[in-house]
């Protein structure tokens, strides 16, 4: 029903923040039936998003979509190509059926695989219309962590395999009658945001969870049904790497039928070009115990290599730091408890994103440190 009867929906102030939280760094892009906002846009606040619907409102109803992209400044998208600006990605699952049933069958299959590939921190939402839309937050792709160089240049190619290799996974009547849609691995394509209504038919593109998929029905999308914001769904957040299995697989498929291009997998725990050459000296430090500057080197060298260059766990770089510093007792007794140091430094390390130093950075600005090292 295609009237301004649905205007005032965006007034109410929580739909608003949820619309405007999912916009942050994003391209924002507005559609009031056949009319389009300019591109591009962004919304930084509540106030600024509203402004941006207020100016295509009009005898219609309002969709809000943004990118499946996140970018450094969406408005110099006029200026600079949106690799330059990249900073992230989504794996954004769109699947679209004439048979509404269909496609509901399809996205529990869909979140039946993630579960299989250990991937538990993924969003599921009705379109607005008639299909359904599965996001994983792209931290689960990058298995360095901290928005990697290899994690940011994967887009377009590693996610659109990777949903090709799970529509392949399924049986033929899970899939029946269901398009997945791989034109949103374009640059600067669009999303409409949960919470979002749609702009043919006025239904909101709610979220789910996914052991509600099968009880929604499409009452249940009519504005007016809608009770409260689902906070949790909006913050989720994945463990770094936490899709590392099915990128794995994705990678062994396209290996075993040669129809796609082959794509690279970083390994949790494993640097790869140039991390490796930049941090080689770190491994070979690992492996030759110090008599001086053992706590500096934790704090500066050796924790944030282990948890933001190697991506090891919590657990498996305490226990490879602990080694090292025990090593190094050996040469000459370490004053404090070892493993009490090394659990601050590498929460320290985790909880700050650090970096460790260059050997360069480590000479100029730790020449003492860069001593012992050469030594």
């Amino acid at each position: 029903m295609k009237n301004s009867a649905y205007n005032p929906y965006y007034e109410d102030g929580e739909i608003l923040e949820a619309l405007a939280l999912q916009c942050r760094s994003r391209e924002l892009w507005l559609r009031r039936e056949d009319v389009p906002s300019h591109r591009p846009l962004k919304a930084d606040s509540v106030e600024e998003l509203k402004r941006h619907i207020n100016d295509i409102r009009g005898e219609g109803i309002v969709s809000v979509y943004a990118s499946v992209e996140v970018f450094s400044d969406p408005l110099l998208l006029t200026l600079k190509s949106p690799e330059d600006l990249r900073t992230g990605w989504e794996l954004f699952i769109d699947l679209d059926s004439p048979n509404y049933e269909d496609a509901k069958t399809c996205a529990v299959s869909i979140a039946g695989l993630l579960k299989t590939f250990s991937i538990k921190n993924f969003k599921v939402k009705f379109s607005g219309k008639r299909g359904f839309h599965i996001i994983v937050p792209g931290s689960a792709f990058d298995c360095f962590g901290g928005g990697s160089r290899e994690f940011i240049q994967a887009f377009p190619l590693v996610p659109k395999h990777v949903c090709r290799f799970l529509m392949v996974c399924l049986k033929p009547n899970q899939r029946r009658g269901v398009k997945m849609d791989l034109d949103v691995y374009k640059p600067r394509q669009m999303m409409r945001l949960a919470y979002s209504l749609h702009h043919d038919i006025g239904l909101v593109s709610l979220p789910l969870r996914a052991e509600e998929i099968e009880g929604f029905q499409l009452e249940d999308a009519k504005p007016d049904r809608l009770n409260q914001i689902d906070w949790e769904w909006l913050h989720l957040k994945p463990e770094i790497g936490e899709a590392y299995k099915l990128l794995k697989a994705t990678a062994e498929w396209i290996q075993q039928n040669k129809t796609e291009p082959a794509i690279k997998i970083i390994e949790p725990g494993k640097a790869v070009g140039k991390a490796k050459s930049r941090y080689g000296w770190i491994e070979h430090l690992l492996v030759n115990p110090v008599d001086d500057g053992r706590h500096r080197l934790l704090w500066l060298v050796i924790a944030p290599y282990l948890v933001n260059v190697k991506n090891m766990s919590n657990e498996a770089a305490k226990q490879r730091a602990l080694q090292y510093l025990t090593a190094c007792s050996k040469m000459r007794t370490l004053n404090g408890d070892p493993s009490r140091l090394v659990d601050y430094y590498i929460e320290y390390a985790k909880r700050k994103r650090l970096k460790p130093l260059s050997f360069h950075s480590l000479k100029t600005k730790y020449p003492d440190l860069y001593e012992i090292v050469k030594r």
